[in-house]
């Protein structure tokens, strides 16, 4: 018998209770992901995580508006389709598209309000 563990990162959402706390950036993810990795080691233990890349594009997606239309249109014609599938999930597609964007598009929500966000997912 074994235990499996999987851990997905908070994104905070609008209209929740967690619609003001901050994203964790790419670097602190990846780190608290190596430390739960380190940690969960034994025999009978699975432990699995969401990409960090595609928790990026799901916090950028959720807080955006209308407005990211564009993006959407110009990552799919780059090549994104089913990026929520994993093993379909096209980073460089959606990179490339949310540097594009106008600085307008692209805004997160942050303990003090809206801010302009990243230019790319991880960024």
């Amino acid at each position: 018998m074994g235990v499996r563990v999987g851990v997905s990162t908070l994104v905070p959402k609008p209209h929740t209770p967690f619609q003001w706390a901050p994203l964790a950036d790419d670097a602190t993810i990846r780190e608290q992901i190596g430390l739960l990795e380190r940690q969960l080691r034994g025999p009978g233990i699975e432990f699995s995580w969401n990409n960090p890349r595609e928790t990026l594009l799901e916090a950028a997606l959720s807080r955006g508006d209308r407005r990211l239309a564009d993006v959407i249109e110009r990552a799919w014609r780059l090549g994104a389709g089913f990026d929520g599938w994993g093993d379909q999930f096209n980073d460089a597609a959606w990179t490339q598209a949310l540097e594009s964007a106008p600085s307008d598009r692209l805004r997160r929500t942050s303990g003090r309000g809206l801010v302009r966000a990243a230019r790319a997912p991880g960024g």
